[in-house]
């Protein structure tokens, strides 16, 4: 702190040198100072966002500029979809549940999402295709009935065609249609991809252009469809959120993140990396921290996750950590589960709500441009 004065002495003046203090905050000074900021930057962040959905929303879903969720509002779950670049919404006639498994609609929701086709096993062993922009159909697949206990073969959509993973003479083959059309190309095993280790309890998969992964026992593999081997990306525990390219795929274990190298067949931690990216001030020192249960999306080289303070971004180039949206410090809203879109840079997230300082049960979905 600077102290100047002017003193008269026997008529003249008498000018008192600035003198310096090197007072330093209290601890309440300080953590007063801390809050204001983070109280701050919550409101900075706030002011980027928009209201997207303010009803009942879940199983968000990303292809190219369409965003597809489930809207649980009405009663019964019905599908919505929103294209980007159009700012058109769609809300599509057909049941995106199997109305004839036992439970209730919420229990038995399946659907898969491409930029051409979204298809939903709503009828007995009937995979329905239906055009993503118009909601006609696109005509169905017929498929055998799966193995006692399970609801319907796992499925998936992309380019155009129906990928399904029936179970056949003891082994689990990897089959692609077209809607309409019953005769489907066998592509693939599973055992023959993984052979010599012996296949555990399959779990799911997913395809995007020549890269297929998928989850047996707990372990996930990644592999092309062109042919070769299948890579296990060497996680030693369960796996949260998965994401992959051409090149890699990025992974959470619990609140740990990994990045799987294709090329070099390695994998990195980059949990260090992050939490070396930022800090905000002594009473905030680690807000950007992963959770537990980390929820992450990707838009290219962007990873944008859940952290125990909000929803964080990380550059997986550069490094660079940035707040998106922080948690209100009295719990009021909460931020969950990311859904990036790289076509258009926007991003997606749940705000759960509450008045009593306990995490909310749900809320309204924002809009915010990364």
């Amino acid at each position: 702190m600077r102290v100047a004065g002017l003193v008269g002495v026997g008529g003249g003046i008498l000018i008192l040198a600035a003198c310096e203090t090197t007072e330093e905050p209290t601890a309440l000074e300080q953590q007063t100072a801390d809050l204001a900021e983070f109280d701050g930057l919550v409101e900075t962040l706030d002011a980027r966002r928009e209201l997207f959905v303010e009803g009942a929303a879940q199983d968000y879903t990303v292809s190219g500029a369409r965003l597809t969720w489930i809207d649980i509002s009405p009663g019964n779950p019905v599908l919505r979809s929103y294209d980007d670049v159009t700012g058109e919404r769609l809300l599509y006639d057909f049941a995106p549940y199997w109305p004839g498994s036992p439970g209730s609609p919420t229990d038995n929701i399946n659907f898969a999402v491409d930029s051409d086709l979204t298809a939903s096993m709503n009828t007995m062993d009937e995979l329905n295709a239906y055009d993503s922009v118009t909601g006609d159909p696109l005509g169905s697949v017929v498929l055998p009935a799966p193995p006692y206990g399970q609801k319907w073969f796992a499925y998936a959509a992309d380019g155009g065609f129906l990928y399904v993973m029936i179970v056949r003479g003891g082994k689990h083959h990897l089959e692609r249609f077209t809607p309409g059309s019953d005769e489907g190309d066998d592509l693939l095993t599973l055992e023959a991809l993984i052979d010599p280790n012996a296949i555990g309890e399959f779990t799911n998969f997913t395809v995007s252009g020549d890269t297929l992964i998928f989850a047996e026992q707990g372990r996930v593999w990644v592999a092309s469809l062109s042919g070769g081997k299948a890579k296990w990306i060497q996680n030693d525990e369960f796996v949260g959120a998965v994401s992959f390219s051409d090149d890699d795929v990025v992974y959470s274990q619990a609140a740990r993140i990994f990045r799987y190298d294709r090329a070099s067949d390695a994998r990195e931690e980059l949990t260090e990396s992050i939490a070396a990216g930022y800090t905000l001030n002594a009473t905030y020192p680690e807000p950007h921290l992963p959770t537990s249960t980390t929820a992450f999306s990707r838009a290219g080289d962007l990873l944008v996750y859940e952290s125990i303070q909000g929803i964080f971004s990380y550059d997986l180039g550069s490094g660079a950590v940035e707040p998106v949206l922080l948690t209100h410090r009295d719990n009021s809203v909460i931020y969950r589960y990311p859904t990036a879109m790289e076509a258009t840079g926007a991003l997606f997230v749940k705000g759960l709500e509450s008045d009593n300082g306990a995490v909310g049960a749900d809320g309204p979905t924002w809009r915010i441009d990364l």
